[in-house]
């Protein structure tokens, strides 16, 4: 297995006879989100230009959902992207999950007019590619074994995101600790099979999928916890890849300290509560098995999507428990919770005067039940006649003083 190494890109990692594949995922091509999709994407288009890689991989999620075939959706764009990318390399994707790639919504591709071949699959399989004398192809696996070690030549593992449905046909599970351990023995046994042909071969193995990896971040910085199918790095090696290119989690990473196995993280920022850079990677390696692989990230420029939980009330003041203060030139949305007396006192260029210099802004005001504010105000109180003295004030009574002194009385034998 290659050992994974970064470099910068003034380094120059090997001689002439290398291997450049990009690696890009989670493009969410939506026509709701169009502006965010082309702004990347040509970002992209233009890096690509630059490079000039051997081949692309998409790993997945191409689109954020089944698209209509309509002069405003994003499908036309979202080819001719395509067809930008396999205008300088051939391209080797498969699909994401049902809910963003729908079955059977990206087989035009196959049949998609461009310079260099795409190949797509919907399931899970291993195909060769040749690149010889500037012309690159796919190829059977087995074609591999009638080059030499210094022609250009690689094995792609291609593994869709795996479904249960289509792991637990046929099988026989009576219970859900039965039907994990048969999902995760049928994907095991892929795994191992991949790890057969990957011996089997001279040239580098890089692996292309879009599943879940135990040990992946999320973008809020949490640990991934899925009911889907879920799979181990240990796992995924057993495919024997010398690169493993990720799709699937929105935030770019190297699994469980292995620089080799990666999420390439979504082009732009999907979901508010995604505030860290968007990313593809660029990896270098040589034509021989088991070379060193030198990786390069590429931020693209999309603008975060924060969300803010924030209270305010007159005698407090404004109260936002989030502390980061990276809200510049990013889009946000504050959700401000407020007594329904106190909703009209507060403006929203007050509100945005909390979070100077993003570029838009979304203003949910939360209006909260007077129970609520009560509630809050009150437990906020630390001795007894203090509640009962907040208590007094947000439901507009006077308290007489004699039950003051029975309270301090009553909290002061309490506490003896």
């Amino acid at each position: 297995m290659g050992e994974a190494t970064i470099c910068t890109e003034e380094q120059s990692p090997m001689g002439e006879e290398v291997m450049k594949i990009m690696h890009i995922a989670d493009e969410h091509w939506e026509q709701s989100k169009l502006d965010r999709c082309l702004a990347s994407s040509r970002f992209i288009e233009e890096q690509v230009a630059e490079i000039k890689p051997d081949l692309i991989v998409l790993a997945g999620d191409l689109q954020n959902r089944r698209q209509a075939l309509a002069e405003t959706s994003a499908v036309n764009p979202m080819f001719e992207h395509i067809r930008q990318l396999a205008s300088v390399a051939p391209i080797a994707t498969v699909y994401g999950n049902a809910e963003h790639d729908a079955p059977g919504s990206l087989d035009v591709l196959r049949n998609l007019r461009t310079v260099h071949p795409i190949y797509l699959t919907a399931g899970a399989e291993s195909v060769g590619f040749v690149r010889i004398a500037g012309v690159s192809r796919f190829c059977d696996v087995a074609e591999l074994a009638q080059y030499n070690p210094t022609d250009s030549t690689l094995l792609l593992h291609l593994f869709s995101y795996p479904t249960k449905a289509r792991f637990l046909a046929g099988a026989e599970a009576t219970s859900v600790d039965e039907s994990s351990r048969v999902l995760g023995d049928a994907i095991r046994k892929i795994f191992m099979g991949f790890g057969v042909l990957s011996q089997g071969v001279k040239c580098p193995v890089v692996f292309v999928g879009h599943l879940n990896v135990s040990g992946a971040l999320l973008s809020t910085g949490q640990t991934l916890i899925s009911q889907d199918i879920m799979v181990s790095h240990h796992d995924l090696e057993l495919s024997g890849a010398d690169y493993y290119a990720l799709g699937h989690i929105h935030k770019a990473q190297a699994i469980a300290g292995r620089e080799h196995i990666r999420y390439a993280g979504s082009i732009y920022h999907t979901n508010f509560g995604e505030v860290e850079d968007k990313s593809f990677f660029s990896i270098v390696t040589g034509v021989e098995k088991d070379m060193p692989i030198f990786i390069d990230r590429y931020v693209i420029p999309s603008r975060p999507l924060s969300l803010h939980e924030a209270e305010w009330d007159p005698q407090s003041g404004w109260s936002d428990e989030q502390t980061e203060n990276d809200w510049t030139g990013a889009d946000l949305r504050i959700r401000v919770s407020v007594s329904k007396e106190c909703a009209s006192l507060i403006t929203d260029e007050q509100i945005q005067g909390n979070y100077p210099g993003a570029a838009t802004y979304q203003i949910d005001r939360i209006v909260l039940p007077q129970e609520r504010i009560r509630s809050s105000s009150i437990t906020k109180a630390a001795t007894l006649a203090e509640k009962i003295a907040e208590w007094g004030r947000v439901t507009n009574q006077e308290i007489p003083e004699q039950v003051y002194v029975f309270a301090a009385d009553t909290e002061r034998t309490v506490n003896q």
